[in-house]
């Protein structure tokens, strides 16, 4: 019966799940493709081989270029796209915009299908089918899809631990993606993975279609919204949950998570990911398709564990707030840059990787104490705010990143890593300001209800002789 209660609560977990395993599967891959490409281009077969130094830096900084051009396709039109349809859903509700993000995907997972089929298109090709497919809103849009459906099903007591849960299927999905996709490249090539991918987000559409409830009836009057053309309207609402004046530190708390603390957080992890394909495949290290996949797959599945274990349980046994344990994770995550940036090795990667386990705890915690911040009717609006900067981080992290190893390849490639465990310091800080502005305001609050508390004691007090005078 517990395992059933428990089953019966799975909603828009498997959505998550699915979507990031293709995402986390295919981005590596991409690389590896666009890395396939772009040499052939330059050399021939036997060349691309056995590459010499010269020529492994030279593919790797042309690589490290057009994946940058890639994070430009993908970000600019997801953008607008996931502002758009996050306050949207505040009037439609959750299901239309947990569909569109995989409906794009078909179109870009038939985009890969057909490059890896004919190898000699050129690679640029790629990005047609990223552009087209970040129209349907991306990764940014399932987010905002998801985290907002969660929100609206729970309440504040339980919503940290639900988020943790859901945040855990990125890293669980991405733990299964890069196990799945470096064997299925390694030993049948690239269409079996990227037909994977399709196959999976066409039982997504089917799944939000014709299984999941909707979580939000929105209370006003429908009648226009479906056109999508009130724009200035839905952006207009993206402002105003910024600027809307709130009780207590509430805006202050939004504003200095969105663009201090999960801003700096979110160009690390774009940057992560953007670099470490290559920075695997760079000698000494010299990584084949399935180790990195093995890597990318240990470092996902210690993330999850950091989401759907350490959080829990710092949430319920200790009692500590979001803030303790997001800043306990960010310290932890320090170590694990640190450690990539000396790893000369495949073992001191794989070592390396079983610290990731504190780099996935701040973003969830921070999701939970956003979401507290508005009110449900704006749930939408600011996880697609979230989901909008996530974005743009990432395609800011491809600018610094990518131009940063690309200079420091030859010399000292690790130093993206040192630069990623400095920058981690920041958020560090302003989440140390804001758990004193919180322990302060506990503390006034407190004052204050002892004072309320005294004064109505007075009042009974100071009415009791004249009763007795009375009587």
């Amino acid at each position: 019966m517990a395992f059933y209660s428990h089953f019966r609560k799975i909603t828009v977990e498997p959505v998550l799940f699915s979507y990031m395993m293709c995402l986390f599967m295919s981005y590596p891959l991409i690389q590896q493709l666009a890395f396939k490409k772009i040499c052939h281009e330059k050399y021939n077969s036997e060349i691309c081989k056995n590459l010499t130094k010269p020529q492994e830096i030279y593919v790797q900084q042309k690589t490290s270029k057009w994946i940058l051009y890639q994070s430009v396709s993908s970000t600019l039109p997801s953008v607008f796209a996931s502002l758009l349809l996050g306050s949207w859903s505040d009037k439609v509700g959750r299901k239309v915009i947990l569909i569109l993000p995989s409906v794009g995907s078909v179109l870009l997972y038939i985009n890969y299908i057909m490059n890896a089929a004919f190898f000699s298109l050129n690679v640029n090709f790629i990005i047609i089918g990223v552009s087209i497919s970040a129209l349907f809103g991306g990764f940014a849009t399932t987010l905002l899809g998801v985290f907002s459906y969660i929100s609206d099903i729970t309440d504040k007591s339980q919503r940290t631990t639900r988020v943790a849960v859901l945040e855990s299927m990125i890293f669980l999905g991405g733990t299964a993606g890069n196990l799945v996709g470096g064997v299925l490249v390694e030993h049948h090539g690239f269409m079996p993975a990227f037909g994977l991918c399709l196959a999976l987000n066409v039982l997504i559409i089917l799944y939000v279609s014709l299984v999941l409830p909707e979580s939000y009836y929105p209370q006003q009057d429908q009648e226009g919204n479906w056109a999508l053309l009130a724009v200035h309207n839905h952006l207009k609402a993206s402002i105003k949950v910024l600027t809307k004046t709130r009780p207590k530190h509430q805006r202050l708390n939004l504003l200095v998570i969105l663009f201090g603390i999960l801003s700096f957080t979110l160009i690390i992890f774009g940057g992560f990911n953007d670099i470490t394909a290559l920075y695997c495949k760079r000698s000494p290290r010299n990584f084949s398709p399935a180790l990195i996949g093995y890597f990318f797959a240990e470092v996902s599945f210690m993330k999850g564990i950091g989401v759907v274990l350490v959080i829990p349980l710092l949430n319920k046994i200790p009692e500590w707030t979001d803030l303790t344990i997001a800043i306990t994770g960010a310290v932890v995550s320090i170590g694990f840059y640190i450690f990539l940036a000396f790893a000369s090795n495949k073992w001191m990667m794989f070592v390396g990787g079983l610290i990731a386990v504190g780099s996935s705890i701040l973003p969830p915690c921070m999701r939970s104490k956003l979401s507290k911040q508005v009110e449900p009717s704006e749930l939408g609006t600011m996880f697609a705010l979230t989901a909008s900067l996530e974005v743009l981080e990432t395609l800011l992290a491809s600018v610094i990143f990518n131009n940063i190893y690309s200079a420091t390849v030859d010399w000292m490639p690790g130093l993206c890593y040192l630069l990623m465990s400095a920058i981690l310091l920041i958020p560090i800080f302003l989440m140390i300001w804001l758990y004193m502005l919180q322990r302060r305001d506990d503390v006034y609050s407190a004052m204050d209800s002892v004072g309320i508390l005294s004064s109505s004691e007075h009042s009974v007090n100071y009415g009791s002789p004249s009763e007795d005078a009375q009587a």
